[in-house]
Parts: structure tokens; C-alpha cells; sequence
């Protein structure tokens, strides 16, 4: 399958899915009555977000409406995105429908090829906030789980990890395994993947593990990916 550019939320996470690293359910929808259907199948409150390839940066456009838990404040957000991204010019405008999900802490997980050193992956401090507090470590993929493990102890953030004061420990373990998982995805595809990028990823205290609730992958122009 040939896949170039930047691809949509859906299509990121679905790739990110299949490799290995664990994503918040979600379903792609097309219609407030779409829209409708699956926050009434989630059960819960929603995360209704517009989804195109050629709109990435969502929270700028207002594209991302959180913690939803009415049916009309669901069509409401579903019939705002989908007029937002046609306003825009997007080529194939949809909304993804996701459960709120919470964790105890925001972290992110990236990746990237360079020229010299190819495939690294970086885990860090995640939310909107990642750009100025720039707390990550790299690694150069392929690595394994005890190696992603060992990088974590350089982390400003490393106390914790372990718990501190009245939070809990965070799960270190599904952490690091979601970050190898990464680096083989990268390291599989790194003739012509550009970069991705996971922010943020839910930790959850240890053994309830991670969750991915918004990736975006970049295949380099003119790559194939399969």
C-alpha cells in the first residue's frame, strides 16, 4: 500500500495500532448522526475531533471539543468540525469520536530519521507544554524494553515515575514497551517515514498501562509504505 505525506488522526493511529503501541478506541465518522451513534456506543463522555490529512494542526482551527457527554453537545461538535474543515478546503472531511480518556500523567512519545544517526524515538514530557519544558531522552531504534526503561531514568521528570507524594507510580513497564514498539515501526519504515509524532500518551498508574490519544505519522512525499 502506497502511503505519502501526512496522514489523518484515524489513519496515524490505526498504523500506530497495528504496530504494536496501544490507542484509545475510536470511531471515523462522517455525520452528526454518525457522530451520534458512536458516542451512544461508547457509553461515556466523548472527544469529538475533526480528522483530515490536510488540516493536522486541529486545536488551532477549533477542531477539538473535550469531555462531551451529551448527545447534543456531540451533533453540536461533529456539525462545527465537519463545517470548519470544508470551510478549509479539506479534501475528505470526517470526525473522529473518541472516549475521554484520563491518565495520571501526559507524557509523548516521537520519532524521527536522521540523516546521520537514522531511526530515534523520543519519550518525554507530554501535553501543551511539551515545546517549552523539552524534557525528553532519545533513543536510536531498533531498542528493547529494558534499554527504553534504562532512558526513562534521565528524564527530569524520572521521580515520577516511581510515585511522589500523593501520586501513584506510573506504569514504566507498558511505557517503555509502547516506545520499542515505535522504534521497530520506525525502524521498519525508515526508507521513507518523516517523522511521527504521539501527544499525548495517557500513563495510567502501574499495571493499567498507556494510551495514545492523538498521533500524527508523516511518510516522506513519494515513500510506499507496506
Amino acid at each position: 500500500m502506497t502511503r505519502q505525506g501526512l496522514q489523518s488522526e484515524a489513519d496515524s493511529l490505526r498504523l500506530l495500532k497495528e504496530a504494536g503501541v496501544p490507542v484509545v478506541d475510536f470511531a471515523v465518522c462522517g455525520s452528526a448522526d454518525e457522530a451520534e451513534s458512536a458516542f451512544r456506543s461508547f457509553g461515556g463522555a466523548v472527544v469529538v475531533k475533526g480528522c483530515a490529512a490536510d488540516v493536522p494542526h486541529k486545536s488551532e482551527h477549533g477542531l477539538v471539543h473535550l469531555n462531551l457527554k451529551s448527545v447534543d453537545e456531540v451533533r453540536r461538535a461533529a456539525q462545527d468540525c465537519l463545517a470548519v474543515l470544508d470551510s478549509l478546503g479539506s479534501s475528505n472531511p470526517a470526525v473522529v469520536v473518541a472516549p475521554m480518556v484520563r491518565g495520571v500523567h501526559e507524557l509523548m512519545l516521537g520519532a524521527t530519521v536522521d540523516p546521520v544517526f537514522g531511526p530515534a524515538v523520543m519519550i518525554g514530557e507530554g501535553g501543551t507544554l511539551v515545546e517549552i519544558r523539552r524534557d525528553t531522552v532519545t533513543l536510536l531504534a531498533p531498542f528493547t524494553e529494558s534499554e527504553a526503561r534504562d532512558a526513562l531514568r534521565g528524564l527530569r521528570i524520572a521521580p515520577l515515575l516511581d510515585g511522589y507524594r500523593d501520586r501513584p507510580p506510573l506504569d514504566v513497564g507498558a511505557l517503555a514497551r509502547a516506545a520499542a514498539s515505535l522504534g521497530d515501526f520506525v525502524w521498519r519504515h525508515r526508507d521513507n517515514i518523516h517523522s511521527v509524532d504521539i501527544n499525548p500518551v495517557m500513563a495510567m498508574r502501574d499495571g493499567g498501562g498507556v494510551v495514545a490519544v492523538d498521533a500524527v505519522v508523516e511518510f516522506s512525499e513519494g515513500g510506499r509504505h507496506g
